[in-house]
C-alpha cells in the first residue's frame, strides 16, 4: 500500500510571563513510502495483522536554502483485533538522516490498547 502526505504545522506559544516574547514554529514536511499488511483471521471474529513499512521524509522549508536531507524510517508491528472491539497494537521503528554530518539514529516503540466504552 503506497502512501504519501504533506503535513504543515504552525504553532505559536504565548508567554505566560509578562515581558517574555512569544515563540512561533512553522514547518512543512513531505513523507512517502510503502507499507505491507497481511490480515490473518483468527476465528470467532478476531484477527491478527502483522505489518512492515519504510518511509522517507524531508522538510520542504529546507529546500529554499539548499537540498534537504531525507530522514528514513523502517519499522513494523502487529495489530490484534478482538470481536468485542478490543484492539492491541505494537509498533517499533528505526530512523536516521541520510548524509547527516553527525549520526542521529533513533529507535522508537509503542504499545497501544483500545477498549470500547459501551
Amino acid at each position: 500500500m503506497p502512501a504519501a502526505a504533506v503535513t504543515h504545522l504552525d504553532e505559536t506559544a504565548i508567554a505566560a510571563i509578562p515581558g517574555v516574547a512569544e515563540t512561533s514554529v512553522a514547518m512543512t514536511r513531505f513523507t512517502a513510502g510503502p507499507e505491507l499488511r497481511r490480515p490473518i483471521d483468527m476465528g470467532f471474529g478476531s484477527s491478527l495483522e502483522p505489518f512492515a513499512f519504510f518511509k522517507t521524509s524531508f522538510d520542504l522549508d529546507d529546500i529554499k536554502i539548499g537540498p534537504a536531507a531525507a530522514r528514513n524510517t523502517i519499522g513494523g508491528g502487529v495489530v490484534m483485533n478482538d470481536a468485542d472491539g478490543y484492539v492491541i497494537q505494537a509498533i517499533g521503528n528505526y530512523s536516521e538522516t541520510v548524509g547527516a554530518a553527525i549520526l542521529d539514529p533513533s529507535l522508537a516503540g509503542k504499545v497501544m490498547v483500545s477498549v470500547p466504552l459501551n
